[in-house]
């Protein structure tokens, strides 16, 4: 199933619950609505990396994009965890934003040293001549 349908799926719960003051099925709703959404934001993103991933040419390129994806999955679960008041969820969403962030500094960092190195290697080919 995909998302747009657990996001009504969810709705429809939701609103079966509010009516038979069920608190129960109204939060199930909500999850469903929030997995419906989460599985939107996935297909998205999987289909914007199909399209982006026939223009990579190297693995730096990659690395900048697990990053992202893991900042994007810390995000979803994050406002999932928060939606349902589920911690745990919460701090495993905020855990992967911090490992995205650190992807994408440790990528960043590594692109400076082969910048540097590469201006150290043309230095010394100019000097040689």
């Amino acid at each position: 199933m995909n998302g747009k349908l657990d996001v009504v799926k969810g709705r429809i719960k939701e609103a079966a619950g509010v009516l038979v003051n069920n608190k129960e099925l109204r939060n199930e709703g909500k999850a469903e609505q929030v997995a419906g959404k989460a599985k939107e934001v996935v297909e998205e993103t999987v289909q914007k990396i199909k399209g982006d991933a026939r223009k990579v040419i190297n693995q730096q390129t990659i690395t900048n994009f697990n990053g992202k994806l893991d900042i994007a999955k810390g995000r979803i679960k994050e406002a999932a965890g928060a939606l349902v008041g589920d911690d745990a969820l919460r701090v495993e969403g905020k855990a992967d934003q911090v490992a995205g962030k650190a992807k994408e500094f440790v990528e960043a960092t590594a692109q400076k040293i082969r910048e540097t190195a590469q201006k150290t290697i043309d230095q010394l080919k100019d000097k040689a001549k």
